[in-house]
């Protein structure tokens, strides 16, 4: 649920007549395009309105993309009341059209929301086998962590990280963004087994990392700020046990004190 756009309301043009245009002309491609470009929380409520009203035509002509944003505005409550149960059935919708990003999407409100972690681990699974889905993978990698509908496995969690993490596609900023999560959690699960110091060290360098994602993810999404303020306590104590600061180079490029 990601995008590296930053806008202004000034940078939109006034009167909705390019939007207006497309859906006149009934072009969706660029009808998408226009709500894409506007669909960032930096915009007003009135444009992020005119946003929804976009994928709303969209979804009624068939553009399953559309769906899954339209979900992540109501997730997210971006340009109105959060709403998970809206974004659910927008997901829904999405995921009939096999947009892979809705099977993450829709497993994580069950998980965070629904609680309802056996739905969770149908969904993610699901997603994980279709398309290999990176959120999914982790997301698995989790309930196996913390015995959630499954026996708790450690190894099984790991396992599942490290295949979330050989599944990141570079080019696709969701697929990168999520690789924070996953260094994180590798990390922070190598710490907590680790019976050598360089053990510890191996897995403090991958949190370092993966706090380091985080913070470029820091202006897009409203829930990594407790994400980082956690893997940045773990990186104090764990140094603080080491005693001795590690060096990494991604530390320089992110501004993550020692």
């Amino acid at each position: 649920m990601t995008n590296d756009r930053t806008k202004t309301d000034a940078m939109y043009p006034g009167p909705v007549f390019e939007r207006d245009e497309y859906i006149r002309s009934r072009d969706y491609e660029k009808l998408f395009d226009w709500a894409f470009k506007y669909d960032d929380s930096s915009m007003s409520k009135e444009i992020l309105e005119d946003v929804a009203e976009a994928y709303e035509i969209l979804m009624d002509n068939g553009y399953g993309m559309a769906a899954n944003n339209l979900g992540s505005m109501y997730y997210c409550g971006r340009g109105f009341r959060r709403n998970v149960s809206k974004a659910m059935e927008c997901y829904e919708l999405a995921m009939k059209d096999g947009i892979n990003l809705a099977w993450g999407n829709m497993g994580c409100c069950y998980y965070f929301d629904k609680k309802d972690y056996g739905k969770a681990y149908e969904v993610f699974s699901e997603g994980a086998y279709l398309f290999n889905d990176v959120e999914c993978l982790y997301m698995l990698g989790d309930m196996y962590r913390y015995g959630l509908h499954v026996e708790q496995s450690d190894v099984k969690a790991y396992h599942l990280y490290q295949k979330a993490l050989n599944a990141v596609n570079e080019e696709d900023r969701r697929d990168y963004c999520l690789k924070g999560d996953v260094f994180c959690r590798m990390g922070e699960l190598q710490i907590a087994k680790a019976d050598t110091k360089n053990a510890a060290v191996d897995g403090l360098k991958k949190v370092y990392i993966g706090v380091g994602i985080l913070y470029e993810r820091y202006t897009e999404n409203r829930f990594v700020d407790d994400d980082i303020r956690k893997y940045r306590n773990l990186i104090r104590e764990t140094e603080n046990v080491l005693r001795v600061p590690v060096q990494c180079q991604e530390q320089s490029n992110y501004g993550i004190d020692c």
